[in-house]
């Protein structure tokens, strides 16, 4: 399985409101168990009562050692994975902007609820935090709105974006292979301080309603932890003396496993065995079964998927990292899973997709390949 996965060890919402200097503007909310991104206005008015930014932060240290070591290639892209924790009132398609931050800040233990507001940690005012006492205050050098809200490397090397359409469930994917490539030492390095996920600019500032963006936090009791996800190709198709299965044999085929378990080890890579035979072959005098008979799936068109079976959260998509292998044996994929949680229930989901042109078919496999990940 070539993907991989990290999860965040910080993050925090910054909030302005409507003077930035108040109150709000000084608060930490560090420990919440959602992530905010968008404004609200004042009742009955178009005067912009708050504006909401996200901070998170990953580790990449076990992901450098993987790409010197060899086990992940430079050529991996990486996604960053955020998961719907009740958006509300998107009325209008729109995209959020991920930027590479450019200052350290401190996570703090805040919450919305803490009464009075805890100021220990990073705010829109300060990068962090504690209105008194040592180490000193240290504001935010600059930034797009009043000169605050964090500060992010400018130009498209440093910046992603993602659209959202608005009757679509809010999850996020969004592909930041350019900021992570940039913090692992590409072309141009610069340090690890997180993402930066906000609205542009000008809709932070305009009296557009869009409404509000939340995520579920690391602080999160769900399943649905925020996750920097490496995906890369680690197909291989050496098909020594097989023969492959032919459109016949694809159009009525029958797709199963071998090697494969009902529980895997928390960590474990194991390799799973994927089979495919005509449904039905063609009755002949042998002296072996045809039921036996190894062929191998269409190259590079024959995928896995891995899907949470309580949530149907889609944990490995079919795509370029999910591609199946193939020896003389047959065709396979390594199941890692390292980045899945624990004691969960999972299943494998196949698609197979053939000919080309009006001719071209895709068939999926659900046939209840469960597995449990235990610790």
């Amino acid at each position: 399985m070539a993907h991989h996965y990290v999860y965040a060890d910080k993050d925090a919402t910054i909030l302005r409101g409507a003077n930035q200097s108040g109150t709000s503007s000084l608060q930490n909310f560090g420990l919440d168990e959602v992530l905010e991104v968008g404004k609200t206005f004042q009742v009955d008015s178009t005067n912009i009562a708050s504006i909401t930014r996200a901070l998170i932060k990953f580790p990449l240290t076990e992901i450098s050692k993987s790409i010197v070591n060899g086990e992940i290639p430079a050529t991996a892209k990486y996604y960053l994975n955020m998961y719907d924790a009740g958006t509300r009132e998107l009325n209008i398609s729109q995209s959020l902007k991920i930027y590479a931050v450019s200052q350290s800040w401190v996570e703090g233990s805040g919450k919305h609820s803490d009464d009075p507001p805890t100021s220990d940690g990073v705010s829109w005012k300060f990068r962090n935090g504690q209105l008194s006492g040592t180490p000193a205050l240290e504001e935010w050098s600059s930034g797009s709105v009043d000169g605050y809200g964090a500060t992010y490397f400018s130009g498209s090397t440093y910046t992603a974006s993602v659209a959202f359409n608005k009757d679509d469930k809010a999850d996020m994917r969004v592909d930041v292979t350019n900021i992570v490539g940039s913090w692992l030492g590409g072309a141009t390095t610069i340090p690890n301080e997180g993402f930066l996920i906000s609205r542009t600019d000008a809709d932070e500032v305009n009296d557009a309603i869009y409404g509000q963006f939340r995520f579920f936090s690391a602080d999160t009791h769900t399943v649905f932890r925020p996750k920097l996800e490496v995906e890369w190709d680690d197909a291989v198709w050496v098909t020594g003396s097989l023969s492959p299965l032919s459109q016949s044999d694809l159009e009525n085929l029958l797709l199963y496993t071998k090697s494969f378990k009902s529980e895997y080890k928390l960590g474990s890579i194991s390799k799973v065995r994927v089979c495919g035979r005509e449904k039905y072959p063609t009755r002949t005098f042998a002296t072996s079964s045809v039921y036996l008979d190894a062929k191998y799936l269409p190259s590079g068109s024959s995928f896995y998927s891995v899907v949470d079976t309580k949530t149907e959260d889609v944990l490995i998509p079919f795509g370029s990292g999910s591609k199946l292998s193939c020896d003389s044996t047959g065709n396979y994929f390594h199941l890692r899973t390292g980045g899945l949680e624990p004691e969960r229930f999972y299943k494998l989901v196949f698609k197979v997709v053939s000919g080309s042109g009006v001719n071209r078919t895709e068939d999926y496999y659900d046939d209840g390949y469960t597995f449990k990940v235990v610790r």
